[in-house]
């Protein structure tokens, strides 16, 4: 660490002893785009900074409720999803400019249509939503580079495709969780693939023919797809695809039988700060798994059944860890546990 450095206030945006709260986005064109947030009026406005207090300029006053999040770049423009009064939420587009920020998709919050999953597949951006004609199905869309319009990318879902979840881009692929068959008001989710074509969304596996397999932890490990799903005979255990059916296959069978080794995430508040259950370091993928002796503890795998091992059992016996907020740092994991002790 250089210990010349120095740490000066570019601007005070509320002045006193109140604070603005500045949440970052990321950078444009040379200047750090950030928000700040009123908790007494809930208030969200969109800045820009060139690291100067002149330069500390306010972009847009429109927004309020809460601030961004989903925030995604795709070259000199970012993405976000932004609630408004508790009753809309819009997809903004914004080049760092008052002129070139825009709602380009705008759903009411009184309906079950959401917007959600913004995940960016080469230069375009996809998410998930709902079409007029259905408020209960979720969908693929993108947004057209063209038109700037958002575009549902399976036109026919009669034969599966709806209520689409967890996009993930692997390489050229966007992957995503989403019926197997025709619509139905219960989900049965697997694994399905697409490269932004209507032809080209397919799915890829129906791992749990009878039922949900529930893909869970979606991840790019070094180019290949890792992910946790149930099927009726080994529970919920850890798989990979590169994105056909012949090569999406369980890595191994954890917590033997039926059993499962992997609990599935619980659905938390954006705002939650409950950690992250996996990472890839370097191509080796850390988990969390219960083999069924020794509780929740520390796993890894590099995509074969030999290398898919438990690293350290922390808590020596049943007893488990629970390792938490696993991070990737310039190829070391480091997470936190609680050892016993």
């Amino acid at each position: 660490m250089d210990k010349n450095l120095t740490v000066s206030l570019i601007k005070d945006i509320e002045p006193g002893a109140s604070s603005s709260n500045p949440g970052f986005l990321d950078d444009v064109n040379g200047n750090l785009l950030f928000t700040t947030f009123d908790t007494n009026t809930l208030d969200t406005q969109l800045w820009k900074t060139d690291g100067s207090e002149a330069g500390t300029v306010l972009i847009e006053n429109s927004f309020n409720t809460f601030p961004p999040t989903d925030v995604v770049k795709i070259d000199d423009l970012i993405y976000f999803l932004q609630v408004s009064g508790f009753t809309s939420k819009s997809l903004v587009q914004t080049d760092g400019t008052a002129n070139g920020t825009l709602s380009i998709v705008n759903v009411s919050l009184r309906a079950p249509a959401d917007i959600n999953n913004l995940t960016r597949l080469n230069d375009t951006l996809f998410y998930t939503g709902f079409d007029s004609s259905d408020l209960f199905q979720p969908k693929l869309f993108k947004i057209d580079n063209n038109s700037n319009q958002a575009v549902e990318v399976k036109q026919d879902i009669s034969s599966g495709g709806a209520n689409a979840q967890d996009l993930i881009a692997v390489n050229n692929t966007l992957f995503f969780g989403a019926n197997a068959n025709s619509i139905q008001n219960t989900p049965d989710i697997e694994l399905w693939k697409s490269d932004g074509t209507d032809a080209g969304t397919v799915l890829v596996k129906d791992i749990n023919p009878n039922d949900s397999s529930n893909l869970d932890l979606l991840a790019n490990v070094s180019g290949t797809l890792f992910f946790t799903a149930e099927n009726r005979t080994n529970g919920r255990e850890l798989w990979k695809s590169d994105g056909t059916e012949t090569g999406t296959v369980l890595i191994k069978d954890i917590n033997p039988g039926s059993n499962s080794s992997i609990s599935p995430t619980p659905f938390t508040p954006p705002t939650s700060n409950l950690g992250n259950k996996f990472a890839d370091a370097n191509g080796t993928f850390y988990f969390v798994a219960d083999d069924g002796t020794n509780g929740n503890e520390l796993w890894k795998s590099d995509g074969t059944l030999e290398g898919t091992v438990l690293v350290k059992d922390i808590i020596q016996g049943s007893g488990e860890s629970n390792p938490n907020n696993l991070t990737n740092v310039n190829g070391t994991l480091f997470f936190t546990v609680n050892d016993g002790s």
